[in-house]
């Protein structure tokens, strides 16, 4: 799935369940794949070759990756090796068996590749390399896995790599602020003033998509402000002891139902899906639209349209920015790998100035580093502001993942659950306890 096309479906959760195309020289192969051949320096003086195992979907971005690399190497060159994304996921734990099979992959299902002793422990290299002094602790959790098969902070590490990709946010019409005279909300009850003064306008505050459940891009936000991001991200990770089911967790769907109830949305929304909320948006129709900064590229709004980004607001002045972020360039070695040394000598390198800056550049995402972190601005550029509130994220630590990532019953009744929520069908607390009930279910079935 594209980023145009992501909706609150687990394929479409921050983006890349590591099931996105990597970076490097496109090499031909076929779509089947039963596996690769080695490959390697033929001579003493030819350069180590690194092959990366990939998705199809981001060739553009992978071949400048790749080549500004090998362009700033000598000893060490990587290729890409691809199948098509729908193949991907069978392909990769196949030929991780093979010490011919790749040598840098973005994982399929990480816990289950680390468990099958697929994937190698990069504590070592994020030692020498200084990553964890580099990257947040949140930046590098996803690719964590502890002893007893748990995602997050305190196992070891097995990807690594830059911090780039897309960040969710809150997208502003231009003309329409200037028309209130609003200001960037810095708390959660500046952003509802800033939604009653557009309803009191008459001019609908948010324009969102219900029928596919994308509220649920604003509910993630609220859940990262009341329940802190490390408490969400322990229930997707299904750390033990955690749970849905707190008192911020009900504050926070208790505070989407309020501006659901106060008409803070467009009519329609419970209709309509996200190409048809992108119309509306574009057509200078709403104030506010929730949503990640994939939806900057792909002609989704008229050229002519003008709009801005800024960060969600914390709850309390002061307090910590969270969003749902990915991580596009982090990716894991193979345990059978030969080059193992050179290849983290590639993870490290995605980490500098100048792969964050082939990413943006390519890509359309935003990276850690390439910029000052300032104060966000109305009048900055839409690439810098969502830079900006990447890096804002990023140094607050409050990188979430979407709760419906947790598991496939907590994905599949996100969207109807949301729906009846706007609907006035179901309560906050309702909500929460029934998401609960899903994550237990999943944690059971897992």
């Amino acid at each position: 799935m594209n980023k145009e096309t992501r909706s609150v479906s687990r394929s479409s959760v921050g983006g890349r369940r590591r099931v996105a195309s990597r970076m490097a020289v496109l090499l031909s192969v076929a779509t089947g794949v039963a596996g690769f051949a080695a490959t390697g320096a033929s001579a003493s003086s030819a350069p180590v070759t690194i092959k990366m195992f990939s998705g199809s979907g981001l060739a553009k971005v992978n071949q400048a990756l790749a080549t500004a690399f090998n362009k700033s190497q000598h000893g060490v060159k990587v290729v890409l090796l691809t199948v098509p994304d729908a193949d991907y996921n069978t392909a990769l734990p196949r030929d991780l068996q093979s010490s011919a099979g790749p040598d840098v992959a973005a994982p399929a299902a990480l816990v289950q590749e680390v468990a099958d002793h697929q994937l190698l422990n990069l504590n070592s290299y994020a030692k020498q390399y200084g990553w964890t002094k580099k990257f947040s602790k949140q930046a590098l959790a996803p690719g964590r896995v502890n002893a007893h098969g748990v995602i997050g902070t305190n196992g070891s590490l097995y990807m690594a790599g830059g911090q780039a990709g897309v960040v969710t946010g809150i997208f502003y019409n231009r003309a329409l602020l200037a028309k209130l005279n609003l200001t960037v909300p810095k708390t959660l009850a500046q952003f509802g003033a800033d939604l009653k003064a557009a309803k009191a306008a008459g001019i609908t505050p948010i324009v969102a998509s219900n029928a596919d459940g994308l509220t649920g891009h604003l509910f993630d936000m609220l859940l990262g402000d009341y329940m802190g991001a490390r408490k969400i991200d322990n229930v997707i990770n299904n750390v033990p002891g955690s749970t849905v089911n707190t008192p911020g967790a009900v504050a926070a769907a208790n505070q989407l139902a309020s501006w659901m109830s106060a008409g803070y949305f467009n009519s329609d929304a419970n209709a309509i899906q996200q190409t048809q909320s992108y119309q509306e948006f574009g057509a200078g129709n709403g104030l506010f639209f929730i949503s990640g900064s994939w939806i900057e590229s792909g002609g989704n709004f008229p050229a002519s349209f003008q709009y801005g980004m800024m960060p969600f607001p914390p709850l309390h002045a002061g307090g910590p920015y969270s969003a749902m972020e990915s991580n596009a360039l982090a990716f894991a070695i193979s345990a059978k790998s030969k080059h193992q040394a050179q290849a983290a000598e590639f993870l490290n390198w995605l980490g500098s100035r100048k792969a964050a800056k082939v990413y943006v550049k390519v890509g359309g995402g935003n990276a850690l580093g390439l910029a000052k972190i300032t104060a966000p601005s109305l009048s900055a550029s839409l690439t810098k502001q969502t830079e900006n509130i990447y890096q804002l994220v990023q140094k607050d630590n409050g990188v979430l993942n979407w709760l419906q990532n947790q598991g496939t019953t907590v994905n599949a009744d996100y969207p109807p659950q949301l729906q009846l929520l706007m609907a006035g069908k179901t309560t906050g607390s309702a909500l929460i306890q029934k998401l609960e009930s899903d994550v237990q279910a999943d944690r059971q079935a897992a």
